[in-house]
């Protein structure tokens, strides 16, 4: 597997992908490529690789567009190949869920910017579903916000039912799997994006899922209408499905020093998995 630098020049990278390829380009196919998303995302360090590892099987965050590469108007991902992959989440976002209350005083939780939607999909001039939302602020059983705090998105996240996961500069977002261990109920308020592992199980039955150019009242009153026996077995889901997108931090992640102060690794470990299967 090769990962590449974010701190590579665009000319270096490509004469690295370049050299590699002239020395061993009949097994790249049978190579598997990490990407991360936005700028470390695929047509980030190498924009010319549909030239030479079109083919290739890549691990991706990132289904979509990036914002900021206005020009590039094709994803670099295809459900047919690669495979998508969670983002990665603190240890301290993980430990929400032993604090996560049972009492919560908001419908629904957004905290964020303003984003557009890529260039390709209509930019500045097209709905996009955070101007929705922020719009909607003044409705009392909800908690959307802009310009706060960290800790003020981490209480919100808390104290809603509902926690929406609209589009940003790009198709995938960190929030989507934060807010499962909050135990948030995540609405996912963009056409371009699969929660990873649907192929291992159904995401859908603890995502709500709403046309991203349709957010208004109408999502409003759905959600609403959500009975308490509904909620709780999409609360349900949340919680026993929410391991999977969890990466245990790496030898070199200061995290990793966290879990194992004072504690044998394979304790530190089981109390991480406690956290995780509550």
């Amino acid at each position: 597997m090769w990962r590449p630098s974010a701190r590579r020049t665009q000319t270096h990278s490509s004469r690295v992908w370049w050299d590699a390829y002239s020395i061993s380009h009949a097994l790249w196919v049978e190579t598997i490529f990490s990407f991360g998303g936005g700028g470390f995302g695929v047509d980030g360090p190498f924009r010319s690789w549909r030239r030479y590892i079109e083919d290739a099987i890549f691990l991706m965050t990132e289904t979509e567009l990036w914002n900021p590469y206005k020009q590039i108007t094709t994803p670099g991902f295809s459900a047919w190949k690669d495979v998508l992959i969670p983002g990665r989440i603190s240890l301290a976002e993980v430990r929400w869920a032993k604090s996560a209350p049972t009492e919560r005083q908001y419908l629904a939780d957004f905290v964020g910017w303003n984003r557009p939607l890529h260039n390709a999909q209509g930019g500045m001039s097209a709905s996009s579903p955070r101007v929705a939302l922020l719009a909607m602020a003044h409705e009392p059983d909800l908690h959307i916000r802009q310009d706060v705090p960290y800790m003020e998105a981490a209480r919100g996240a808390l104290s809603s039912k509902f926690c929406f996961v609209p589009r940003g500069k790009s198709a995938w977002s960190s929030r989507f799997f934060r807010v499962l261990f909050a135990d948030c109920v995540p609405v996912l308020l963009n056409d371009f994006y699969e929660p990873p592992f649907g192929e291992i199980f159904d995401p859908s039955s603890f995502v709500v899922r709403w046309p991203m150019q349709r957010v208004g009242h109408e999502l409003l009153e759905t959600l609403r209408k959500v009975t308490p026996e509904a909620y709780e077995k999409m609360l349900g889901r949340v919680r026993s499905q929410r391991c999977w997108y969890v990466w245990i931090p790496s030898v070199m992640d200061h995290e990793q020093i966290d879990i194992q102060k004072g504690l044998p690794i394979g304790q530190a470990l089981g109390r991480l998995s406690m956290y995780l299967t509550r």
